[in-house]
């Protein structure tokens, strides 16, 4: 937490207006809300974040909106994140576009709605718009945003009335029906997410049946290889289970101990969703599986037929979801 008062109200990442509180349960970590950042993220210090280059300041803002879309509500920025080779490629036209139109829905809290946008040449009190339109459409400056709302506004997605120092904004009916079919191609098509006991004893099952039966049917496996608290799942679980096209569950658990919490969380999360999930089990244990959960099928295994549940596994994933876009590469 900052004991600078001076620096309370600023951007760790740009040094803009910002809304900083103490994280309520990690000590000296701040909670900033950052027009310019996108929203909010949690950070130890301004310092060092102030210093990075103008480049990687829009890199990882990007990278903040993502994360935000994913789920995560407040990701966090530390030196690894700040410095993460992993953002991938500097988002495409038509991508800062779209990220710019789910902006204008998200301020939109009806149908028809006019948002008002503001440029730089206005009283910085006054374009809290402007510095979200910046950070989600990975934009540092005001010419970067008038392209951006010209090819929307030319692809027939909004509706735009120009003054010099702003203007407003409405999504178009077409612009309505786009932000739909994004829905529906936004999930990675090649990632399933894998929640099951962390137990050595599972190590085998996971590495020869479930593993490979995601491969044989064209995905590419997702697990968090670390045990996690049993009634909790963190921001980036959720975001990984925002992203897989379906998940794998499997249910086996210490019988004296009883069923594993974060399994149940994490498949309720996602059917939620609206996810596909293939549950697996030890076969001795479906039993004494709950009721609610035991009505689902169940792809029974034990230690001798490892490969019959990675071609039962297999078989299922590719009748109800169909071979993956990694299945041709094979």
């Amino acid at each position: 937490m900052m004991e600078n008062k001076d620096r309370q109200g600023q951007c760790f990442i740009w040094g803009t207006r910002a809304e900083i509180r103490p994280h309520p349960e990690k000590k000296y970590i701040d909670i900033v809300d950052s027009p310019r950042a996108g929203g909010e993220y949690c950070a130890f210090s301004d310092t060092w974040l102030l210093s990075l280059d103008e480049e990687t300041k829009t890199r990882l803002t990007s990278w903040l909106v993502k994360q935000r879309l994913l789920g995560v509500r407040c990701p966090e920025v530390d030196a690894k994140t700040a410095n993460d080779e992993n953002y991938g490629l500097a988002l495409k036209i038509n991508e800062r576009a779209d990220r710019l139109l789910k902006l204008i829905e998200l301020e939109s809290p009806t149908m028809g709605y006019q948002v008002n946008f503001y440029t730089e040449n206005l009283n910085p009190e006054y374009y809290t718009i402007y510095e979200k339109i910046l950070a989600w459409s990975e934009s540092t400056k005001e010419s970067e945003v008038r392209f951006l709302l010209e090819y929307l506004q030319e692809s027939g997605r909004i509706t735009i009335d120009n003054n010099l120092s702003g203007g407003t904004v409405i999504i178009t009916p077409t612009g309505y029906i786009h932000l739909e079919e994004m829905k529906n191609v936004e999930i990675n098509s090649s990632q399933a997410f894998v929640v099951m006991w962390f137990d050595p004893s599972m190590s085998e099952i996971y590495e020869k049946g479930i593993k490979p039966a995601i491969v044989d049917s064209g995905y590419t496996p997702f697990r968090v290889d670390e045990p996690r608290d049993v009634d909790k799942i963190d921001d980036r679980i959720i975001a990984e289970i925002r992203r897989s096209r379906f998940i794998v569950a499997d249910f086996t658990h210490d019988s004296k101990k009883g069923v594993r919490g974060n399994v149940y969380y994490e498949v309720g999360f996602a059917r939620g969703l609206g996810r596909n999930v293939f549950s697996t089990c030890r076969g001795d244990l479906i039993e004494e599986l709950p009721f609610d959960t035991r009505q689902y099928y169940h792809i029974a295994w034990g230690k001798n037929n490892l490969e019959d549940l990675r071609k039962n596994l297999a078989d299922r994933i590719s009748a109800i979801v169909g071979d993956g876009p990694m299945k041709s590469k094979q």
